[in-house]
Order: C-alpha cells, then sequence, then structure tokens
C-alpha cells in the first residue's frame, strides 16, 4: 500500500490494515562502477520496497533518494547532504508518521554506506520519543546461492542459467557494488538504463590498502576509498540475463516482504515502548513530556 496512492478515506483503514508499520525507503545517489545509473540504489531501494509492502501489506511512505552518507562526495553526479540536516528529515519523517497513527517505522537502505548513520540514528530517535519503534532493514540483494538452494520458486531458469549461478558459488566469485547482483536488479526493472558494454571497464578489485588498518582494529571514513576506488567492488559477471535478472529481483523482494511481515506481527517491542513511555514520564527529563 504506497502513502501517497491512498485516497483521504482510505488512509485510516491502512493504517489498521498494516498493524501500524510504515516503511521508508532511503537510498543515494553515486557512482557504481560505469555501467549503472546514478540512482541505483535510489532505483531499486525504492522498487522493490513498495513491491514487498504489497505483499506483507503495510504502508510505504515515499522514498527518500538523497540520504546517502558522505564518503564519496567529491565524485561527480552524487548528491550528499550534510549528516545533521540528514537526521532532522529523518526526525520529522518518524513524528509525521506517528501523527498519522504509525507505531512502527521501518527506514530501509538500499545503500550500504547508511547503515552506521541509521544505527546511530535509531538510538537518539529512541531517547527523543519511545512511543513508537523504529527499526532499520539493510536490503540485501539475492544472492546465487539463495536462489540455488530455492530453485522450485524460479521454473523460468534454464539449464544454463543455473549454471551461471553455480559457477559463482563454486568459483567464489566476488561482488559487493556495482555487481552481478547489483547490476541483475537495475536490469531487471530498467534494462535501458544498464550500459552492458561498459561492465568492467573500470577495475573493481579489492585493493586492500586499509588491511593493515583494519588488522589493528583502526577503521576510518577513508576505508570503502581506499579498497575500491572506483566505487565498484566486483569480477565481471558474464551470463547474466533477463531470467537470471528476475530471480535476482523475486528474491530479493521475497526477503524484503517476509523481513516487513515479522515486524508487523511482533508483540515484543509495543510492550518496550510502553515501558520506556512509563519511565520517561517518571523521570520527566525526556522532552517529549
Amino acid at each position: 500500500m504506497r502513502w501517497e496512492y491512498l485516497l483521504p478515506g482510505e488512509f485510516e483503514d491502512a493504517v489498521k490494515k498494516a498493524k501500524g508499520v510504515c516503511v521508508i525507503p532511503i537510498g543515494a545517489m553515486e557512482r557504481h562502477g560505469t555501467h549503472l545509473p546514478l540512482g541505483c540504489d535510489a532505483l531499486k531501494g525504492i522498487a522493490f520496497t513498495n513491491a514487498a509492502a504489497d505483499i506483507a501489506e503495510v504502508v510505504s511512505c515515499p522514498g527518500a533518494p538523497y540520504f546517502g552518507d558522505m564518503a564519496d562526495y567529491q565524485d561527480k553526479g552524487n548528491i550528499c547532504l550534510p549528516i545533521p540536516l540528514i537526521w532532522q528529515l529523518l526526525e520529522a519523517l518518524c513524528d509525521e508518521c506517528y501523527n498519522n497513527g504509525f507505531t512502527k517505522i521501518v527506514f530501509v537502505t538500499s545503500h550500504g554506506g547508511n547503515k552506521p548513520m541509521m544505527d546511530a540514528f535509531m538510538r537518539q530517535i529512541r531517547w527523543k520519543n519511545p512511543a513508537y519503534a523504529v527499526f532499520h532493514y539493510y536490503q540485501m540483494m539475492g544472492t546465487p546461492a539463495s536462489i540455488l538452494a530455492e530453485l522450485d520458486k524460479y521454473p523460468y531458469l534454464t539449464e544454463e542459467d543455473i549454471a551461471v549461478f553455480q559457477s559463482y558459488v563454486d568459483e567464489g566469485k566476488y561482488g559487493g557494488h556495482g555487481c552481478f547482483k547489483e547490476t541483475s536488479c537495475i536490469y531487471h526493472l530498467h534494462p535501458e538504463l544498464v550500459a552492458l558494454d561498459k561492465i568492467g571497464e573500470v577495475d573493481g578489485h579489492n585493493q586492500h590498502r586499509s588491511d593493515e588498518f583494519e588488522k589493528h582494529n583502526i577503521y576510518s571514513a577513508y576505508r570503502w576509498n581506499l579498497n575500491f576506488p572506483n566505487n565498484y567492488a566486483s569480477v565481471e559477471h558474464p551470463g547474466m540475463n533477463e531470467r537470471t535478472a528476475r530471480a535476482i529481483a523475486e528474491k530479493t523482494i521475497a526477503d524484503t516482504a517476509a523481513a516487513f511481515k515479522l515486524i508487523k506481527e511482533d508483540t515484543l517491542f509495543p510492550e518496550i515502548c510502553k515501558e520506556e513511555v512509563a519511565r520517561a514520564k517518571a523521570r520527566r527529563s525526556n522532552p517529549v513530556y
């Protein structure tokens, strides 16, 4: 159920049907090698979140494509907002969802760099207003191994397609950014936006320039740039076609829908929220009260 598609008279019933769950996709605008569009994260994140919301019967709020971290701000075509502004917008979204009757708010991120930011944000928002629960779901893409484990769900795959997936498992082919999986997602949604002739145009291998720091548990915001200077993390991925791309997209949607259903049926977090509201009122130190 998409928030923007609902008629005014349908809204309250949608909130009840969703059991108070609202999901909000947030992505990024950045490079993924040279063969994928700059809106890759936002395109797949929003489309798959909306599809999964329909399956789980929860409400999806219009997505936000500009909430990427600032690690790669220097690249042309990227849009990076200041973190304090992003937090303000996230807080405002939470408050507006709560004001409209939602008590479980799920941010769905399709950009890996957003994970640390969302972890910190959830801790802050829990203190600010414990009357609603905020969740973060990192939308992992379907993998060759996960599809091979459930082949009965993808009857349209040919023997050649299955062999392609098997090669990724057997050979341990690497992928993580602009890779076989991510290219498949965009190819399924918008094949016209994928420049197939540019796949592998730049090196996507890990340069391991941050390894020595990580051996000593030292991390920095430069880790990704050191290891993958071309903003591309992948080996070349031959064998991708409409069917393999469809399978990866469908697996991603199914996993996302399963996560939404789990949150929707959960009763533990509402109880925790009630307890925290009671403690906040007793202390009288929470600005909400």
